[in-house]
C-alpha cells in the first residue's frame, strides 16, 4: 500500500494520503492475524487427522472442544496426542487444559 502511495503520490492528495497512512496499521494487523487463524486452521485438521488416525472416531463434541483451543493448546495437544491409547485420554487432557 505504501509502495503504491509513493508511486501515485502525485494524483493522491494529502487527506488521502493521511487516510491510506491510518489503514496501513489496520491492514497489517488484519494481515497478520489472517495469518494465525491459517496457521490455527491447518493445526486443527492436522489434530483431526492425527487423532483419528490413533483413536478411530473421534465424538464429534471433543472435536467441537478441540476446535476451540488457542493455537499454543493445539501445539501441545498435538505433541501430547502421541501418548494417548484411548478417546478418555483425550477426554482427560482437554479437561485438565480448561482446569
Amino acid at each position: 500500500m505504501q509502495k503504491n502511495l509513493e508511486v501515485n503520490r502525485k494524483t493522491i492528495d494529502t487527506e488521502e494520503s493521511e487516510l491510506i497512512m491510518r489503514l496501513a496499521p489496520l491492514y497489517q494487523e488484519d494481515k497478520a492475524r489472517a495469518r494465525q487463524e491459517g496457521k490455527t486452521a491447518e493445526a486443527l485438521s492436522l489434530i483431526q487427522r492425527l487423532l483419528t488416525k490413533k483413536l478411530g472416531n473421534i465424538n464429534p463434541d471433543l472435536i467441537t472442544t478441540i476446535s476451540q483451543l488457542n493455537l499454543e493448546s493445539l501445539e501441545t495437544l498435538a505433541e501430547d496426542l502421541m501418548d494417548f491409547t484411548s478417546q478418555a485420554d483425550l477426554e482427560n487432557w482437554l479437561r485438565n487444559m480448561s482446569s
